[in-house]
């Protein structure tokens, strides 16, 4: 069975208490690990309204054999109803499952749909995940923060390699994309998360829209008509930097990059405007390969390893260039 690559990517966690030098994140979702009664106990629903109730729950977990040793774990999404790959009340009741028992118990009633999931793995200073690219990494902040009722900050790790070039950043262009700048968590009676969204192209047809409704020779264009003929694009332009250090502008394009689900869509140009990178290429990623299983099953022994050496990676990094 041949090996597959997957993308690891970076973040940084902050404390919400400014005073503490130590997030203390690893002890304390190992210990709501620990003792959670069920899985079904680590379920957040997205959304109470919802009449597909979409929940994010860690299935799965490893806590190492120390207290410094990073944590592993799964995270899933799931939805009530039945399917083939199912969530049985019978593992959704046990503290821990794995993916492999999602169709193992077919006799027992469907607790919820298996919709998808990924890994992550993080010390008290890193986190880094196989989420993908196009979706941000808010989703996962948002359940660790619910699950430990805390406001921790995940933030993406700028590639050191380019902290240099991003000193000369005179314009940040983004194409065509969706922008979440904020997810609001509203603990309420209804424990709803809501998500707002800016997104340019829409924005671009809204004002186009609004000059052309005075023009009576173009008024037959349609909706569909406008969007095709729109290509939108937000260019933000900075004045003149001072000289600024690597730990400044790690905070100030980790923050930018946070809400951008695909970071193909960001173009950085400096005053000359040669274009110098893309949002992607500033992001610390690792590419790494994953054996399977006989079955075609990734191994999770090696994602795990592979994270933890990641991580490692990263904690050398901060110490040789702080």
């Amino acid at each position: 069975m041949s090996d597959s690559q997957m993308k690891l990517r970076a973040f940084t966690i902050d404390n919400p208490d400014f005073n503490q030098n130590n997030t203390n994140i690893l002890s304390a979702l190992r210990n709501k690990l620990l003792t959670s009664e069920s899985a079904d106990a680590r379920k957040m629903v997205l959304n109470e309204q919802d009449e597909n109730r979409e929940a994010d729950l860690i299935s799965y977990y490893n806590h190492g054999s120390t207290d410094p040793d990073p944590l592993f774990c799964t995270m899933l999404r799931i939805a009530p109803g039945n399917n083939v790959q199912h969530v049985s009340e019978v593992l959704m009741g046990k503290n821990l499952f794995s993916l492999d028992e999602l169709d193992e118990d077919e006799l027992n009633q469907a607790a919820a749909i298996y919709k998808s999931h990924y890994y992550f793995a993080l010390t008290d200073q890193f986190l880094v995940t196989n989420l993908p690219g196009n979706r941000t990494i808010r989703q996962l902040q948002t359940y660790l923060n619910w699950l430990l009722d805390t406001l921790y900050e995940l933030t993406p790790v700028i590639d050191t390699v380019q902290i240099e070039s991003l000193r000369d950043v005179k314009n940040i262009t983004f194409r065509d994309t969706a922008i979440s700048p904020w997810t609001s968590q509203e603990k309420e009676a209804s424990n709803s998360i809501s998500e707002r969204k800016i997104n340019i192209h829409h924005i671009a047809v809204d004002m186009l829209r609004s000059i052309l409704a005075t023009q009576t020779d173009v008024k037959y264009l349609d909706e569909i008509e406008l969007e095709q003929m729109i290509s939108a694009k937000l260019v933000i332009q900075f004045k003149r930097q001072r000289k600024t250090n690597p730990e400044e502008i790690q905070k100030a394009y980790g923050a930018l990059l946070k809400p951008i689900a695909d970071l193909e869509d960001i173009a950085i140009t400096d005053k000359n405007g040669k274009v110098l990178m893309s949002g992607k290429s500033i992001n610390k990623t690792k590419t790494v390969k994953i054996d399977r299983t006989t079955t075609g099953k990734l191994n999770e022994q090696t994602i795990s390893q592979e994270m933890r050496t990641f991580l490692l990676e990263l904690a050398h990094e901060k110490v040789t260039h702080p």
